[in-house]
């Protein structure tokens, strides 16, 4: 009798435990809020969007889009999976289109390419190339009490 009570006493607790594992794994997996996950930061998209429009509405990058050329409009991001479908960017307008690196773009076909982009909590530090007037942005954005502030906004002509 008693090994059979020490039998149900081991299969209920092995049940919670299994139980309280599953939620841990579950509640982790989740990512309910709408943010990406870089090492352990978590940055809201709508961080990242405000970045985003800070570093594409620089007024010292304005004399490169051209956009009244072909095919300039909209404006085309060429981006990996840091991006996603829901960050809301206009530029003249018209929605800028996110593309992922694994979709081969012709060499005429005008587009930002993120080099790289680094978001921390307090800080973001990008590199992106606009081949097509043969251009590389440079920068670091940090945050202070007030918001965030370019500390490095640079453009390189090759």
């Amino acid at each position: 009798m008693e090994e059979l009570f020490m039998d149900k006493k081991n299969y209920i607790y092995h049940i919670l435990y299994s139980t309280i594992i599953l939620l841990l794994i579950s509640f982790c997996g989740c990512n309910t809020n709408n943010q990406i996950i870089r090492g352990e930061n978590m940055i809201p998209t709508h961080t990242k969007e405000m970045l985003f429009k800070m570093i594409f509405n620089h007024p010292d990058l304005k004399q490169y889009y051209h956009e009244e050329v072909k095919n300039r409009v909209p404006v085309m991001i060429k981006t990996d999976d840091i991006l996603d479908s829901k960050m809301h960017i206009t530029l003249f307008n018209v929605p800028v289109q996110f593309i992922t690196n694994n979709k081969k773009l012709s060499e005429e076909t005008p587009f930002f390419n993120m080099n790289s982009f680094n978001l921390k909590e307090n800080e973001a530090i990008f590199d992106i190339a606009y081949k097509i007037e043969g251009i590389i942005i440079k920068g670091k954005i940090i945050k202070k009490r007030n918001g965030w502030r370019f500390k490095e906004y640079n453009i390189i002509e090759k």
